[in-house]
């Protein structure tokens, strides 16, 4: 006989929550759409028949009262007074729905990491080869004027990116109370953690870059190596680089939206 807590993994003082939790961690396993495995169908199965008596309350009275068997006898008299094949339709319907939702949560949560990969690794990177080459394409009044142009769209693009980045993935520290207890923040960095990560990564992209510059490809004979046009391309091209990218990134994912691939 099937131990439905077992196939969980869970006790049979698991609340509701806690069995929606086990069911959907182990869904995320064992679904055929995700797992190799040849015993994948089999376990989902299983792992849905599981979710579908201990998600009911009073499935779940009838399943601890007697275990399967006793399921089976009390409800075989309501299961004859309805069809079966709705019933069938109704419960694949809910399992899909539920699995649809984990999966798409699962996505836009890969994509928001991936964004904020972007942002962070581009804005860093980028910094470093502008101290590192000096690229000096500001050097006219038509580039200076387009990179103040992109460079607005840059920076609010930058400062919302940011932004968002720091409020799902950090926390701001609750001020210590003896009336309530402390919860566990969910977000993995504190925020002045990770502004100082910020700031410092930043700080240390231009840094090197500039040394190494300054170290290899400096000749001399082209004036102070700091010099304004240095300015001007470490303030305004980082943000167009982050732009730049990120409306590229957009642009992949819309096509890949358009044709499915």
């Amino acid at each position: 006989m099937a131990d439905y807590y077992q196939i969980l993994g869970i006790s049979r003082k698991a609340s509701q929550g806690e069995i929606r939790s086990a069911y959907r961690k182990l869904a995320r396993e064992h679904h055929p759409d995700v797992s190799s495995s040849p015993e994948a169908n089999q376990k989902f199965v299983q792992l849905s028949e599981a979710y579908r008596v201990l998600s009911n309350p009073e499935l779940k009275e009838l399943y601890d009262l007697g275990g399967e068997e006793e399921l089976k006898i009390q409800t075989s008299s309501q299961r004859r007074k309805s069809n079966l094949r709705t019933q069938k339709d109704a419960y694949r319907s809910r399992i899909n729905r539920v699995v649809d939702e984990m999966l798409e949560e699962e996505r836009r949560e890969a994509q928001s990491r991936s964004h904020a990969v972007m942002v962070v690794v581009t804005l860093f990177t980028s910094a470093f080869i502008v101290a590192l080459l000096k690229p000096m394409i500001l050097d006219s009044i038509i580039t200076k004027v387009l990179a103040i142009f992109l460079f607005a769209f840059g920076i609010k693009f930058l400062y919302q990116s940011l932004q968002n980045i720091l409020e799902k993935y950090t926390y701001m520290p609750d001020i210590p109370s003896v009336t309530k207890m402390m919860e566990a923040p969910k977000q993995p960095f504190s925020r002045s953690i990770a502004l100082a990560f910020l700031v410092l990564g930043y700080l240390i992209s231009l840094i090197l870059g500039t040394t190494m510059g300054y170290y290899c490809f400096d000749d001399g004979k082209s004036g102070p190596y700091l010099d304004h046009y240095y300015l001007m391309d470490i303030f305004l091209l980082p943000p167009i680089a982050v732009l730049i990218i990120g409306l590229w990134r957009n642009f992949i994912a819309k096509m890949d939206d358009v044709f499915d691939i």
